[in-house]
């Protein structure tokens, strides 16, 4: 099968399921809004914790789903689950919170199912490039996201809500489901056609699957993953608080209100736009400077805006611009540290280690946003606070770069791939100028013995040496 094909189905489920973040952003854009659903007092943080839970969990059971039944199904299911929750828009009152936080619960489930399957897929057909590869695939529902909110905001204006929320359903669950029937994985015994040596040597080497206590029991999946969760903590920490502190330290600044309210929503697409550039720009350069370096690089880009505009946010250049560059490095996160856990950890344990890791993530982001409206309801309109927050999540990435350096090459073990391709490139019968070929590799059988004692000539010699000494004593006689 073209390895094209098979990365572009993921790409098709990843956008097909970015209308999820146009669902989730329903209950944060709909406020004053023509066709408003929500109350002043419905409280949105319920609905991403629902959804994030709901991820969590999926993740975790996709690695044992996948290898039952295959990415194809998997996928498949994703886009059923999908279709499911916008149909039962229709059943469900979406402006009551439990109902609502159901329907996220089952959006969240159909992305977590096909999530790390699709990464996986991605990177099992292009190993030498996994950072574009699987940036390319996590962009897709990122900007798709986009276009799928642009899309219901006009359609909002020309039919019912539920009518737009239904028909949005149906085509991005065609389009999964689309994705679904080109979505494979290579044959056993794969190798690109070409193959460019990857950071860690041992990347993408076949081998046994380990067991998962094996895998909890290395140090580099601890390492990888307290990088994880102190670096992007900070990241979602600062997104998820942006329109609301960021309005705030504005208008603490002198800004007028609306002018301070444009500006923060400016910067929250730019957030989202940010997100998804990073993703494949990041990823491109893990593939040429390496996965680890890329991070440590991300943790001093993401600690230097965040304390600048816990600092100077006050300006609203500053702000979109901190903004910007904070979305492409958690963008580049998401991306880059796929790739590290594949080449540290391991291909074949790469499903089982990185679904724990990503849905460790997923926790500690639930957990975060729910901290966020805690701190709402504490500091209210007292900026001082959301700036010494913000400035002490600052220092968060610049800790999980710390423990990133801290993680090491792991020992030789099954150098099957880079042997075998050293060995193509050397011919074994080809001899370099002034160079002896061992005896144990001499082409026509074992190595030919020398005189013996009694100076006669050994049996062991070849039909070739006894050829050419019959012909020397025939010179000899003749003369």
């Amino acid at each position: 099968m073209n390895r094209r094909k098979a990365v572009a189905g993921a790409l098709l489920v990843q956008a097909g399921l970015g209308s999820i973040i146009s669902w989730v952003m329903l209950f944060t854009s709909a406020h004053g809004r023509a066709g408003a659903i929500l109350s002043p007092a419905f409280s949105s943080e319920w609905i991403f914790t629902a959804g994030l839970l709901a991820f969590a969990a999926a993740v975790l059971s996709s690695g044992p789903c996948s290898e039952k039944i295959g990415p194809r199904k998997i996928a498949a299911a994703s886009g059923i689950l999908l279709g499911a929750g916008y149909c039962s828009t229709l059943l469900l009152d979406i402006s009551s919170l439990e109902e609502a936080c159901l329907i996220t619960g089952v959006f969240g489930a159909a992305a977590g199912l096909v999530y790390i399957v699709s990464i996986d897929t991605g990177m099992k057909w292009y190993p030498e490039k996994k950072g574009i590869v699987t940036g390319l695939i996590l962009a897709g529902s990122g900007f798709g996201g986009l276009c799928w909110f642009r899309t219901q905001e006009i359609l909002v204006t020309m039919v019912s809500l539920q009518d737009t929320l239904l028909a949005i359903g149906c085509v991005s669950a065609m389009l999964v489901l689309a994705g679904a029937c080109t979505i494979s994985e290579p044959p056993a015994g794969y190798v690109p056609p070409v193959w460019k040596k990857p950071e860690n040597p041992l990347a993408d080497l076949p081998g046994p699957p380990a067991e998962l206590r094996e895998i909890l029991g290395r140090p580099a999946f601890f390492i990888i993953a307290g990088s994880m969760l102190l670096v992007s903590s900070a990241a979602v920490f600062f997104s998820g608080n942006l329109q609301y502190a960021g309005n705030k330290i504005l208008v603490a600044r002198g800004l007028e209100v609306q002018l301070a309210a444009r500006i923060t929503l400016l910067a929250t697409a730019i957030l989202a736009i940010s997100d998804g550039l990073g993703r494949i720009a990041w990823g491109s350069i893990a593939d040429s400077i390496g996965s680890k370096l890329t991070v440590v690089i991300l943790c001093a880009v993401e600690t230097v805006m965040i304390i600048l505009i816990s600092r100077m946010g006050g300006d609203g250049s500053i702000l979109i611009f901190g903004t910007f560059v904070i979305g492409t490095a958690l963008g580049g996160l998401l991306t880059v540290f796929p790739c590290i856990v594949r080449e540290y950890v391991g291909e074949q344990e790469f499903v089982k280690s990185y679904s724990i890791i990503f849905a460790s993530f997923l926790f500690i982001a639930a957990g975060t946003i729910q901290a966020s409206g805690l701190l709402r309801e504490s500091f209210g309109t007292n900026t001082a606070m959301w700036l010494n927050c913000l400035f002490v999540s600052g220092a968060l990435p610049l800790a999980g770069g710390a423990v990133m350096m801290l993680l090491k090459r792991p020992g030789r073990r099954g150098m099957v791939r880079e042997d075998e391709n050293l060995q193509k490139d050397v011919e074994p019968d080809e001899l370099r100028p002034g160079e002896i070929r061992p005896p144990e590799l001499e082409p026509d059988g074992p190595p030919a013995a020398g005189p013996s004692e009694g100076g006669a000539p050994d049996a062991g010699l070849d039909s070739t040496t006894e050829e050419h000494r019959e012909k020397d004593e025939a010179i000899q006689q003749n003369n």
